[in-house]
């Protein structure tokens, strides 16, 4: 066989391909679409609701608060707490406190976006979807949290993009993570690993369509920093 003949022929197999991957994508849009009336794929209520930092960190802290609207008592922070790998302790008595003001130490202006208070040990959340850390904003959080609870004390960084946080001292920071005081939770990683765990364990029907509208949300708009 000509080399021009083999090249008609795979021209010829390529052509076919696309023909019929081309069938099998309208066909699979019509489908969808008959199937939309009753599924309505598209919606997302986190793409109208269209969440800032402040909105995301709400929905987390409430996510975290035992008597938050999800019903679910202490559920979620317990799965939160597996997947950032801290201690377990005693979840039956907590509060959450948005906006925890840093009154232990001098810059007493500054507010840790979600505090999980145990009373004899805490856990701070610095939530960082898109914004940059403010100058020493990490260090005084952990500062401060490191004042407040004798040393017993966590401080969990959200990273939109899967960085890590830039307002504390390279050594001091590799520090504090050898030592578990200081967590990375990515939101392409463990934010979604936690959100499933969640959707998975919640029993309310209508909480665990929240969570996958949640998730999918996250899936589409965050990604790891590829810089």
């Amino acid at each position: 066989m000509t080399l021009e003949k083999k090249q008609i022929i795979r021209k010829k197999i390529i052509e076919r391909y696309f023909l019929d991957l081309n069938f099998r994508i309208e066909n699979f849009n019509s489908t969808r679409k008959r199937m939309d009336v009753y599924l309505s794929s598209d919606f997302n209520v986190f793409e109208l609701i269209n969440p800032d930092e402040n909105k995301l960190s709400d929905i987390i802290s409430d996510l975290l608060d035992s008597s938050g609207t999800h019903a679910q008592g202490d559920l979620f922070l317990r799965e939160f707490l597996t997947v950032a790998n801290i201690k377990k302790t005693n979840t039956s008595n907590y509060k959450v406190v948005r906006e925890d003001a840093t009154t232990y130490i001098c810059h007493s202006n500054r507010r840790i976006d979600i505090t999980i208070d145990m009373a004899t040990c805490g856990i701070g959340i610095e939530n960082k979807p898109w914004a940059l850390d403010q100058e020493d904003q990490v260090r005084d959080y952990q500062e401060h949290l490191n004042r407040k609870y004798n040393g017993n004390f966590v401080l969990v960084y959200m990273s939109g993009d899967g960085s890590d946080p830039t307002s504390i001292e390279e050594e001091f920071k590799k520090h504090l993570l050898n030592q578990k005081k200081l967590i990375i939770f990515k939101y392409p990683d463990e934010l979604i690993k936690w959100l499933r765990r969640c959707k998975k364990e919640c029993e309310s029907e209508k909480y665990r369509w929240f969570l996958r509208d949640f998730i999918q949300y996250v899936e589409t708009h965050f990604s790891y920093n590829v810089f």
